[in-house]
């Protein structure tokens, strides 16, 4: 009596066409989805710097209300910095350094400012002419911020 022996084949990977596919399906989710979490770290990175500078302006203002002192902020713009002198110890002075890769420009009396430097004077009840700042990331990623000269608060407004 003779048994026949049948080979079963079990199988233990997958085919070249199978994997093919899967990554096909996985770089095709990438691709769409790499784009949308760049630009949502790029609106983050604005957005952090807008309240930086905002609350930095703020801070200026009110140091200048609370020593009944008249003070100056300083943007100097091909350093991406903002720096005003310390009220309480007048030698030294505060900083704020911004993002190089946010380009900033400056609207204060009547001008446009991109690279020179800029004086603006904060009086000891924390008034100041108008400015507006707009800070940009990318082309379509812009965000102004428009210093009011009589209230304490800045209005943000986002641009896209």
């Amino acid at each position: 009596m003779q048994i026949s022996k049948v080979m079963n084949w079990n199988r233990f990977g997958f085919t070249l066409i199978e994997l093919m596919v899967v990554i096909l399906i996985i770089s095709l989710f990438l691709g769409l989805g790499i784009p949308k979490v760049l630009e949502s770290f790029a609106e983050s990175d604005l957005s952090k710097t807008t309240r930086n500078i905002s609350l930095f302006i703020e801070q200026t203002r009110s140091n200048c209300i609370l020593h009944k002192k008249s003070s100056y902020l300083l943007f100097e713009l091909s350093k991406k910095m903002i720096s005003t002198p310390d009220l309480d110890n007048r030698e030294r002075e505060i900083q704020l350094k911004l993002p190089k890769n946010i380009k900033i420009q400056i609207e204060y009396q009547d001008k446009i400012y991109s690279f020179e430097p800029i004086k603006i004077e904060v009086s000891n009840f924390g008034y100041l002419n108008p400015i507006i700042i707009h800070l940009k990331k990318r082309e379509h990623n812009q965000i102004s911020i428009y210093v009011n000269p009589f209230l304490l608060k800045n209005n943000i407004i986002f641009n896209d």
